[in-house]
């Protein structure tokens, strides 16, 4: 009896007390923390300046650029953003192809189903980062692209950062299949269009795709890659895939 009398005790003087005070005051904005940021609307938020230099679509970034985009049959545009990880098609962390996935801005789908795009664009810049250098055929290449293509080639990358350095450059373009220059402008109105492979390690893709090319096209600072998923049996039709692509995206 002593003991529950002494418990009670207890209890009244905590409950009356500055702590249990606190403990009121903490559970009472805990409650109103959802309210206050049930209040804030998307008018709140101003997203022109976040998306001003980076469009989210494929749309968007290329409007910004001067770049037409206007896919069309036989190819189907399915995804015009970026993907998060949890929308991914690929559900394999250590695919090439999820990772190629992964850092693309949109996907394009061809009607035979063998083979998928995804592309990855250049964004609204002039700069003085762009390393522009002209080209014997004309026009101009922003000297960027090969950083990119390095890191796609995985050449030295495990040892030396991904930047392209100039001297590794000339190395880099002894990989590259470099397609003639009058049919860049026959199919985009680009200056130049470069193409490699990328190493997909024998992996297969969702048990279909096992093989990937990388095409890219620019003008100037601009410039999209062109990253193609194919199969053993279509992998050489990389160039009649290339072929129907023309004039859906478009340099101006």
């Amino acid at each position: 009896m002593v003991m529950k009398k002494d418990l009670r005790t207890r209890l009244v003087s905590f409950f009356g007390s500055r702590g249990m005070k606190a403990v009121c005051i903490i559970l009472l904005q805990l409650l109103c923390v959802p309210t206050v940021w049930a209040q804030v609307t998307e008018e709140d938020l101003d997203t022109t300046e976040l998306f001003k230099w980076n469009p989210p679509t494929i749309e968007g970034k290329c409007e910004q650029q001067n770049i037409r985009l206007n896919i069309k049959q036989p190819y189907k545009l399915i995804r015009s953003r970026g993907y998060i990880p949890c929308q991914l098609p690929c559900d394999t962390k250590e695919c090439i192809f999820r990772h190629i996935i992964a850092q693309s801005d949109a996907s394009i789908v061809h009607q035979d189903k063998d083979c998928e795009l995804y592309l990855k664009t250049s964004i609204r810049s002039g700069n003085s980062r762009d390393d522009l250098t002209p080209l014997p055929t004309g026009g101009k290449i922003n000297m960027n692209i090969y950083g990119y293509i390095k890191s796609d080639l995985k050449w030295q990358v495990d040892k030396m950062c991904k930047v392209a350095e100039p001297c590794e450059v000339d190395e880099i373009k002894m990989l590259l299949t470099d397609y003639p220059a009058s049919l860049a402008k026959q199919y985009f109105n680009a200056d130049y269009m470069l193409m490699y492979p990328i190493d997909t390690k024998q992996q297969e893709c969702r048990d279909k795709f096992t093989r990937a090319r990388c095409v890219v096209i620019g003008k100037d600072y601009r410039y999209v890659f062109m990253y193609f998923f194919l199969t053993d049996d279509n992998a050489k039709d990389l160039n009649k895939y290339l072929a129907q692509l023309k004039g859906m995206i478009w340099f101006n």
